[in-house]
């Protein structure tokens, strides 16, 4: 082997272990990327005789259009799912004519982007 060749060849090497040490090392130096916290939301409802509606707040969009409100009628023997609704542009939600005097409180899921909440309870009577 010449000595022009032998000096390609240890530079073709060291290039080559320079690049897959920086390549190793890449991952380690670059700054891990940041997930933005859970954004509070507040879950609000009334009764109107048997009518429930409420509202969804948060300064985060995303946690009150389309959010999901499970409403949950308080029995004797624990809390039970009773009706759902979907929040409009405003974050609004509404039962409904339910028929059903009670104790009621509504409930909004955690999700990646979103905490949880849940309301005071309130009472709906008909207004006869």
């Amino acid at each position: 082997m010449s000595s022009s060749t032998a000096a390609t060849s240890r530079r073709l090497a060291a290039t080559l272990v320079a690049t897959l040490a920086t390549a190793a090392l890449t991952p380690a130096l670059a700054a891990p990327a940041v997930a933005a916290a859970p954004a509070k939301s507040t879950v609000t409802i009334k009764a109107t005789g048997v009518e429930l509606s409420g509202k969804v707040k948060s300064k985060r969009r995303v946690c009150v259009v389309n959010r999901t409100v499970l409403v949950y009628k308080v029995l004797n023997d624990g809390n039970h799912l009773f009706s759902s609704d979907v929040t409009d542009e405003q974050g609004r939600w509404n039962t409904g004519n339910t028929g059903q005097e009670g104790t009621f409180f509504a409930k909004v899921k955690k999700t990646t982007k979103c905490k949880a909440d849940k309301s005071p309870r309130v009472r709906a009577v008909r207004n006869d």
